[in-house]
């Protein structure tokens, strides 16, 4: 299953009902200042200020006046092109649109490794006398109780030709450096390392971007971008900043309640003998929380 950038956002506005659909009944000015809904009003009875407007391709606006009787609503910036009739809009109320993105932004990193992706890398060729290799920088962890799988090249000849997996590596982790050990029994020079390490989520780039979650994943997602939301509210200088915290209180206990269950569970191996290579008969599974 998966999701776009679109449409995580507009789930995450909607389970917290800051968000409305909208249809417009006429065409808006031609300079793209206005668009016209007819009903905004009926929504949102008490106030059309602080809200933001979103089309389909994600362009945001902020909604500055609003004539009831024509239904005329003025945004702050034009868009790049008159409004025309029947266009789908979103009508978001004390966040704007770009906020729920930087939440999210925030939460991709605060989920790892609950929510996490396997990263393969190919960019890392041995060198002969040389045992010790940067890690790449787009892996964040090279364990093997996290996924972590490091296979040689093992014929330089033929592209398709299968890797071969190596039993005695190990990395070391300092302040600025995060290094692969490869052990001189398996070494053989000059051939490509696949290094095959955990990393954060990625943060989507356009609206359609996909996002691989299935339900409760995107659930689990959801619940950190809220508590980033309203933490960052409780800064701000409008809005209530007692509800803020209280909304990232309840958001992050519903994280924390359900990242165990929700969360990313790596595929299961066997811990297999660094002499033999053979299994030693004890399965292991990595579950999200360390022990």
């Amino acid at each position: 299953m998966s999701t776009t950038k679109a449409a995580f956002r507009l789930a995450t506005a909607q389970r917290v009902g800051l968000v409305s659909t909208f249809t417009t009944t006429s065409a808006g000015d031609s300079g793209g200042n206005t668009f016209i809904a007819l009903g905004l009003q009926d929504v949102f009875p008490d106030e059309l200020t602080d809200m933001w407007v979103m089309d389909i391709n994600g362009v945001e606006r902020v909604i500055v006046n609003y004539d009831v009787a024509e239904g005329i609503a003025f945004v702050n910036r034009p868009f790049s092109a008159q409004v025309a009739s029947g266009v789908t809009l979103y009508i978001y109320r004390r966040f704007a649109p770009s906020d729920f993105d930087n939440a999210l932004r925030l939460a991709l990193d605060d989920v790892y490794p609950y929510l996490a992706q396997l990263l393969v890398d190919t960019s890392v060729e041995t060198v002969a006398g040389t045992y010790e290799y940067t890690v790449p920088t787009t892996i964040r962890d090279l364990e093997r109780m996290m996924g972590g799988l490091v296979e040689i090249e093992v014929n330089t000849v033929e592209a398709t030709y299968p890797y071969r997996e190596l039993r005695m590596w190990d990395t070391r982790r300092s302040t600025t450096a995060y290094t692969l050990t490869l052990n001189p029994r398996e070494f053989v020079a000059e051939r490509t390392l696949r290094i095959t390490g955990l990393a954060p989520l990625p943060f989507p780039s356009t609206e359609a971007t996909a996002m691989l979650l299935d339900s409760p994943q995107t659930t689990l997602l959801q619940y950190a971008t809220l508590y980033n939301l309203y933490s960052t509210a409780q800064g701000a200088p409008k809005g209530d900043k007692t509800a803020a915290a209280q909304m990232e209180a309840k958001y992050r206990a519903l994280y924390d309640q359900n990242k165990d269950v929700w969360g990313l569970i790596l595929r299961a191996s066997d811990l297999k003998s660094n002499d033999t290579g053979t299994s030693d008969g004890m399965p292991f599974a990595y579950y999200a929380t360390p022990s």
